[in-house]
This record gives structure tokens, C-alpha cells and sequence, in this order.
């Protein structure tokens, strides 16, 4: 966070560049929202709000309104602080707009390259490790765990076997990681969006959340086939999930359990 601070502050003091607004094809929103998807922050809360209800409960707090109330906490921070990383980083960016042709890991190390000085790639190295490093190590535990109950395998053997796979595979290059992970995301990213919206609102009808979640997953499916969605609204701006997953919705409401 202090090297992210330190990034924003020298690039607003003294710009890299002339602030211009991004052309792309639809809606910046749209384009933004989705290309969102890579930093997996969402399918990532949902696996942390697990480890951090455990973590309650081996303090002694069990009671639900007690956990929601931490939880709660815990989200705004964190929505705060994203929220001032992601704006600062898509201001900076704005000002190199006139780069072209850069990944997206050539854009962050040129910022910090262009605000810090040859120093710059050094400390957002440093920076990215460590925001790394206590995100794979919550994943390591949760899939280590999850899978040793499943197949019956020890815990320590999936978790060394998840950390030299994850390290052979980041010897690839962040781009090539996300070109894997961009058709996977486009399926799941609707599908745990929906999930969360649901429990947030509360909502108990079962149904509604089979038959909203059925029709998410089954949409954006089709979208990663590349199947002409056109006719559904939004689906030009790329949400064609969204007009399905309000009728299953609706659906849902109305086909009650006995």
C-alpha cells in the first residue's frame, strides 16, 4: 500500500503524461468492468470470507449477526482501499496512453518505472510479491484442503504439489496466465456476481438460486463458445447474463418449494 501510495502520489505531482480519455469499442464501463474479471477479486472474497469466518470462530465468535458484522467491516475497508488502488492506477494510466502496444505487466512496471525512477520496478516487484504472496498462500490452503478431502490425498502432499505447478506456471508471464484463465473467468465471473448479489439481498427462495445460477452459467457458457447471444439485451456491452439471470430470478420467485 505505501508503494502503491507512493506510485499515485509522484504520478499526480508530477505527471508522466497528458491525462487523455481511452477510445475503446462499446462502453469504457463495460470494457472496464469485464477486463476486471482478471483481478479475480470477487471469486477471491468468496474463498476468503471462509478463511476469515474460521478465523472468528477460533476467536470465540460464533454468533452469525457477530460475524456478519466483522465481515461487513472487513469489506468496506477493503472495497475502500481497492477502490483508491484501481482509480489511481486508471488515472496513471491514462496518462501513457499514448504508449501503445504494452501488456498489461508492461503498463504497471512503466508507471512504476516513470514515477519512481530505475528504482520503480524494483519496489512494485517487491509490492506485487507480497500482495501475491498472502493471496496464494490463503488459496494454497483452501484447495490443499478442500482437495485432501476429496481424494483422500494428505494435505501437505496437494500443497506441495499446488506450489510447484503454480511456480512452473509463473515462469510463463502474467500475460500468458490470464489468456488461460480470461475463458474461465467469463464463465465463473457471472456466476459468483450472482451468488453474492443474492446473499447480500438476503434472499432464501432456493430456487431462485438454482434457477438463477443454472441460466448464468449456461449463458455464459454459450458466451465462451462464441454462440451469437446479440438478440439478449446487454450483450452487445458484454453482460448478455444479466437479462437471464433477472427472468430465472423472477422464475424463481414465482415457482415456490412445497
Amino acid at each position: 500500500l505505501v508503494i502503491l501510495a507512493l506510485i499515485t502520489v509522484f504520478g499526480i505531482l508530477n505527471p508522466i503524461g497528458e491525462a487523455v480519455p481511452t477510445t475503446v469499442a462499446g462502453s469504457q464501463f463495460a470494457y472496464g468492468f469485464i477486463n476486471g474479471y482478471q483481478t479475480m477479486d470477487a471469486l477471491a472474497s468468496v474463498l476468503f470470507g471462509v478463511v476469515i469466518i474460521k478465523g472468528l470462530e477460533m476467536k470465540g465468535i460464533k454468533d452469525s449477526k457477530e460475524q456478519k458484522f466483522f465481515l461487513t467491516g472487513a469489506g468496506v475497508i477493503a472495497a475502500i482501499g481497492l477502490g483508491l488502488i484501481y482509480f489511481s492506477l486508471i488515472y496513471l494510466g491514462s496518462q501513457i496512453s499514448f504508449m501503445k502496444n504494452l501488456s498489461t505487466a508492461q503498463i504497471a512496471l512503466t508507471i512504476a518505472e516513470l514515477t519512481l525512477g530505475q528504482s520503480g520496478k524494483l519496489a512494485f516487484g517487491i509490492c506485487v510479491a507480497a500482495a501475491c504472496l498472502t493471496t496464494s498462500v490463503g488459496l494454497t490452503a483452501l484447495v490443499s484442503d478442500w482437495f485432501s478431502k476429496l481424494t483422500g490425498l494428505s494435505y501437505k502432499t496437494i500443497a506441495t504439489i499446488t506450489c510447484v505447478f503454480s511456480a512452473i506456471l509463473a515462469v510463463a508471464g502474467l500475460d500468458y496466465i490470464i489468456s488461460l484463465a480470461v475463458p474461465v473467468l467469463v464463465i465463473l465471473y457471472p456466476l459468483t456476481i450472482v451468488l453474492i448479489v443474492l446473499n447480500v439481498f438476503g434472499v432464501e427462495n432456493k430456487n431462485c438460486y438454482v434457477f438463477t445460477s443454472l441460466v448464468t452459467l449456461i449463458v455464459s457458457t454459450l458466451e465462451v463458445l462464441k454462440v451469437d447471444l446479440s438478440i439478449i439485451p446487454l450483450a452487445s456491452l458484454g453482460f448478455p447474463w444479466i437479462a437471464p439471470a433477472l427472468v430465472a430470478f423472477i422464475l424463481g420467485k414465482i415457482v415456490r418449494n412445497k
